[in-house]
């Protein structure tokens, strides 16, 4: 037996009328069909027929599916929808590719897109608006049904092997409870099918990573191209790690991670070759930095050659790809929180992360932190420059 959602909508499309669930992002027309069945899947009326017995079981679960109506048992609706499902729906994926639920996707589906529009756990808001925009960008991409590519002379079809799961549900209290929804989101993901998340803050990753490491005795490799370390490098240390670690933020996740997965070890690059740390604490930053990994930083990106920085990427490792866009250049990525004058180019970038891909098993991929602009142009610009940049990652992947 099922009652009504208390959160539903009516949204009207030309003549129709929807009745429509904004934590599923789904409706039903409102239409003679439903008005029938609608009293006897609440109970309001029997069934007259064995037919319409079968009707008002099939449209019960159909609704309960488009989270139009809940068992009738439950009290506190919120926490139904959250236990439910962490996920909104979008109507139309990245690249066009279908929208899916976590538990309906296909082994065809190598790659599940989906959006974290929050920025509360960064220092400066705005990529909240980035997974909207790009997805928004994406889906011009392919405006005439494909992508050729002129290099590979091959078609590029992003859509025939992905899905979106669409974006985290964030009307919660706390950033601690987010995190704790996606890392359930990523454990869910089928074996075989990498998620590729936007956002939205890069404290995200940590969930991210945390719930594709279930078996904490397996090593993984965590690169990240980004302008920061990402580590806690502030209070006290002993042997080289630091004591307490703060609540997990987009300046420290990485100090998580590693505290949660003890074979987790660590590549960053294009990090500004001057860090902000408190006075009389370098011996124990460089001491944390070795434990953490290698560092390669900015001048190095654009001063090394090519095949230098090719040499000191992993090869043959289980892989976690993170890209922060304040890596690049600020020449091209100013909508981020900290532009980098001194970043990395756009060529060098995808050409590393497409060497991460293609000599490693990559078990998940991110890029994070892209915001929002006052000027159009400047906005349009950048995202198609991050849009192509997800191109480049997945061409790659789909051969």
């Amino acid at each position: 037996m099922y009652k009504l959602a208390t959160n539903l909508h009516i949204e009207k499309k030309g003549e129709d009328k929807f009745l429509k669930q904004p934590r599923t992002n789904q409706g039903v027309r409102i239409g003679e069909h439903l008005r029938a069945l609608l009293p006897k899947i609440l109970g309001e009326e029997l069934p007259s027929t064995k037919e319409e017995v079968l009707r008002t079981h099939l449209m019960g679960y159909e609704l309960l599916e488009r989270g139009i109506v809940v068992p009738k048992e439950t009290v506190d609706q919120t926490s139904y929808f959250n236990d439910l499902s962490p996920l909104k729906l979008v109507e139309q994926g990245f690249f066009n590719c279908k929208p899916s639920r976590v538990d309906k996707l296909k082994p065809e589906q190598k790659i599940c897109f989906l959006g974290v529009p929050y920025d509360s756990g960064a220092s400066k808001p705005g990529c909240r608006f980035g997974p909207a925009m790009l997805r928004d960008v994406s889906r011009a991409y392919g405006f005439r049904g494909s992508l050729f590519s002129l290099e590979t002379r091959n078609e590029v079809d992003i859509s025939e092997f992905s899905a979106d799961l669409g974006d985290l549900f964030l009307e919660r209290s706390s950033l601690d409870e987010h995190l704790g929804s996606l890392e359930k989101v990523y454990q869910g993901i089928p074996k075989g099918v990498i998620p590729f998340m936007v956002g939205g803050d890069h404290s995200f990753t940590l969930p991210a990573l945390a719930g594709l490491c279930k078996d904490k005795a397996e090593d993984v490799t965590l690169v990240q191209f980004d302008s920061h370390l990402d580590l806690q490098v502030w209070g006290k240390f002993k042997n080289g790690i630091p004591l307490n670690l703060d609540q997990p933020l987009h300046s420290n996740f990485v100090s998580h991670l590693h505290s949660r997965i003890p074979k987790l070890k660590s590549i960053q690059l294009g990090i500004r070759h001057y860090q902000s740390i408190p006075a009389g604490k370098a011996k124990d930053v460089a001491d944390y930095l070795n434990v953490i990994g290698t560092q390669i930083t900015d001048q190095q990106c654009n001063s090394w050659s090519i095949e230098d920085l090719l040499d000191k990427l992993p090869k043959g490792e289980r892989v976690y790809l993170t890209i922060d866009v304040d890596v690049l250049k600020s020449s091209d990525m100013g909508n981020t929180g900290y532009p980098n004058p001194t970043g990395i180019s756009f060529d060098r970038l995808l050409t590393m992360a497409r060497y991460v891909l293609k000599h490693n098993q990559v078990i998940g991929i991110d890029i994070m932190e892209f915001g929002q602009s006052s000027r159009r142009d400047e906005q349009r610009r950048e995202c198609e420059l991050i849009t192509t940049l997800m191109v480049g990652l997945l061409e790659g992947m789909e051969r």
